[in-house]
């Protein structure tokens, strides 16, 4: 057997393996985290809803991810939108990564450094994540990419021509890709030793695809500030001052090198610590693992090999967009370290190169990854369903209003809607105390609790929330329907500040019946100037006369001499219907 052809089959041999370690996330069904969002109930990702004309900047969701998005629809289209087909999809890319982290080893260090390298990674709890989570698809395409990337960059002597492409690919399926250009010219540099030099088409490729992620970064940007469909922005959570940032990048860097190092005990959220003091164990912890960093870093600096330091250069690279540095990240979690960990794997395993021909080196390499493997195994069945999943977080940090809310909305989902609303009634003050009441909580309570205490929660989520989002106004306009309340004071300016947000929530998607139906509500309550609003949007979108003819009879009841002229114009300009 040639040495190829015995590669090409122990590549093969990685990637059956790591389809068997998690074979079992097949069973598992979507999680109340992204999934329902980015997935199950995805018109993007529904083959029977035409895909829209501004699909590809995926604005709803807050960032541009059409190449996940693309992949999605595709698996739909074949295999439905069940949780098996899209786990099976994260299944595959995963085993594909670590046959390709595996091929690139051997590229560029002997067996023995392969497998341990492809082990370490691919074994590692802190991967179950991404693999056995249905949305952490973006992280997996995003080592492709990265791993692709780089099998260019050390295994040929020309460009190929497919690497713009397979970079910008990565980039529309997670953004945190735009590091790949720095990824290519650090291989330059770093393995090359003359920058451009011996390669200069490399180095061409590397400026050109930072070109590519300027552009990607410039629409992130501007759609993170764009609300995704419950209101919410992917900045609203960063930290702001120069100190609270500080503190979050130690806490989230102490947390992911002691989950690297210790994973035990991993969880879907880690939440930071806000208001550090400089002797507060996060922060000296933090800074501990910082200096901890430093010391191995300059002892890879300082050694002559120069793949440590290319491995060492490519870790911090493409750790440095999710380590809290940049303000695009609200937590931390242990999918961000997915390709991070690579690199770190990979940096072991080339270090060990000198030491790994001793059996008793080889010894404890396969024991290591034993360990890791069973851990894997045991972190596994946490992402089962959301009640096993939210109930260990909540385990973890009982009196968090985000976990709470999650965990009612798996009971509410699971058909246990009496516990759901029990057990959010019991824990509902610490809810209020971060100020988390949201439109699943007033949905749940304005449903299940006597209706004193459902107006009294909307009154105080209305008093004391000053960005309500739109699921909230929804399910607000919805309680006074279902009981058919008649509203006075505060609770009327409520209503009308719920109909004047919906409106134009509404409006920029195109929603006729939405409009339609909150401009009946408005009538109803006598709010007539939100009501003449609504119908007259309505009528903008469907031209339809008898909507502008109801704009007209609620402005000509709000006595808006302005607003009744311009409908009346619109009137005498449209043909009578007969």
């Amino acid at each position: 057997m040639t040495a190829t052809r015995a590669r090409n089959w122990q590549a093969l041999a990685v990637f059956v393996v790591a389809l068997a370690v998690y074979a079992r996330a097949l069973g598992y069904g979507f999680v109340l985290w992204d999934d329902p969002q980015y997935i199950r109930d995805n018109p993007l990702v529904n083959p029977q809803v035409p895909w829209p004309a501004d699909g590809f900047l995926t604005p709803a969701l807050g960032y541009p991810i059409p190449v996940t998005m693309a992949l999605y629809r595709l698996t739909a289209l074949v295999l439905g939108v069940t949780p098996a087909a899209f786990h099976g999809l994260n299944l595959l890319l995963h085993a594909l990564n670590a046959m390709l982290l595996f091929l690139l080893l051997r590229r560029t260090a002997s067996q023995p450094v392969a497998w341990l390298g492809t082990a370490l990674w691919a074994l590692h709890p802190l991967v179950v994540e991404p693999v056995t989570w249905c949305t952490g698809t973006k992280d997996l395409l995003y080592a492709t990419g990265f791993l692709l990337t780089l099998h260019a960059a050390v295994s040929r002597p020309r460009v190929p021509p497919w690497l713009l492409l397979v970079g910008l690919a990565a980039m529309l399926a997670k953004p945190t890709a735009i590091v790949l250009p720095v990824c290519l010219l650090w291989t330059v540099v770093a393995l090359d030793g003359k920058p451009g030099l011996r390669r200069p088409g490399l180095a061409l490729s590397g400026v050109l695809l930072s070109l590519l992620a300027a552009v990607v970064l410039g629409a992130g940007l501007l759609l993170s500030r764009h609300a995704s469909p419950d209101g919410y922005t992917t900045l609203d959570d960063s930290p702001a001052g120069a100190m609270e940032r500080l503190a979050a990048v130690l806490q989230a860097l102490d947390l992911q090198l002691r989950h690297v190092l210790w994973p035990h005990g991993l969880l879907p959220q880690y939440f930071r610590t806000t208001d550090l003091a400089l002797v507060d164990p996060p922060f000296l912890r933090g800074l501990t693992a910082l200096l901890l960093f430093v010391a191995v870093a300059v002892a890879v600096l300082r050694a002559a090999d120069r793949r440590l330091r290319w491995w060492l250069g490519l870790a911090v690279i493409t750790y440095a967009p999710v380590s809290m540095l940049l303000p695009i990240n609200r937590f931390t979690c242990d999918t961000y370290a997915y390709v991070p960990l690579a690199c770190l794997a990979a940096l072991v395993a080339t270090a060990l190169e000198p030491y790994l021909r001793k059996r008793s080196i080889q010894g404890v390499a396969v024991a290591l990854s034993g360990t890791l493997l069973a851990l894997s195994l045991m972190q596994q069945p946490l992402w089962r369903d959301s009640l096993t999943l939210w109930g260990a977080n909540l385990a973890a940090e009982p009196h968090r209003a985000l976990l709470i809310k999650r965990y009612a909305e798996s009971l509410d989902v699971a058909g246990r809607r009496d516990e759901a609303y029990a057990f959010l009634r019991q824990n509902l003050g610490d809810v209020q105390r971060e100020r988390r009441v949201d439109g699943m909580v007033l949905a749940l309570y304005g449903d299940r609790a006597p209706e004193a205490d459902a107006r009294a929660l909307y009154l105080w989520a209305y008093a004391h929330q000053p960005n309500v989002r739109p699921d909230a106004h929804r399910n607000f306009c919805t309680f006074v329907v279902q009981r058919g309340l008649k509203l006075t004071g505060p609770e009327r300016q409520n209503l009308a500040q719920a109909l004047d947000a919906l409106r134009r929530y509404h409006a920029r998607r195109g929603e006729l019946p939405a409009l339609q139906a909150l401009g009946v509500l408005a009538a109803e309550q006598r709010l007539w100037p939100e009501a003449g609003a609504l119908f007259e949007h309505a009528f903008l979108l469907g031209h339809d006369r008898t909507f502008a003819e109801a704009a007209l009879h609620a402005y000509q009841n709000a006595k808006l001499p302005d607003a009744v002229a311009r409908v009346q114009a619109t009137l005498v300009s449209m043909p009578a219907v007969r």
